[in-house]
């Protein structure tokens, strides 16, 4: 993986003042945002179904933050319920929601940079992701923070608007199909199997 490692000074030099407010992020995509095509490298989804709107980049990256939302153990999760293919749609018909995903896509991979000196999102660890995945937990945000967030993602709180809009969507697409269902043991709605034979009855 090649690396920046004047990143972190450059941001030391141009922007401590600013970073204490909040606004960090945005340094980090001004100073680096001549290298987020990389971001355009397709990324296998593990299945074979095709993606309407979003890039291959893209749907890998929201295919991963829905895996931490619902994580696979001992029972299917977001991954295996393909909710990717879901919110693909959505953003196919709503052109506010597929602004917002991929802004969102584009600060991952931002914070990526200017946290842990990786180009993308999907180059972190686990542990790593969730860290600034749970940043979107919170809708705090300085002033000077909302005003980078508006400027460089047309959004200001990008992340808790996000994480928040992604969270919600990937329960409701989970819970609503069949897959989900088997996961609180609801076997799905009853089957008509025909009129009772009431000359049976006594």
């Amino acid at each position: 993986m090649h690396k920046h490692p004047s990143r972190r000074t450059l941001l030391k030099w141009t922007g401590l003042g600013l970073l204490g407010a909040g606004v960090g992020p945005g340094l980090a995509w001004l100073i680096n945002r001549s290298g987020h095509h990389l971001s355009s490298a397709p990324e296998p989804l593990g299945f074979s179904d095709p993606v309407l709107v979003f890039t291959a980049y893209e749907a890998a990256v929201l295919h991963e933050v829905t895996g931490f939302i619902i994580p696979t153990d001992h029972d299917p999760g977001a991954k295996e319920a393909k909710v990717i293919l879901e919110l693909d749609r959505l953003a196919q018909k709503d052109d506010r929601f597929l602004s917002l995903c991929r802004q969102g896509v584009r600060w991952l991979d931002d914070q990526a940079s200017s946290r842990y000196d990786q180009l993308r999102f999907l180059d972190l660890s686990p542990e790593q992701c969730e860290s600034i995945l749970s940043l979107g937990d919170s809708s705090e945000r300085s002033f000077l923070g909302k005003v980078w967030d508006k400027l460089y993602y047309g959004h200001s709180r990008i992340a808790f608007n996000f994480f928040q809009r992604i969270r919600r969507l990937t329960f409701s697409i989970f819970y609503s199909q069949p897959l989900g269902w088997k996961v609180v043991g609801y076997e799905g709605p009853p089957q008509f199997s025909g009129n009772l034979d009431y000359h049976l009855c006594d």
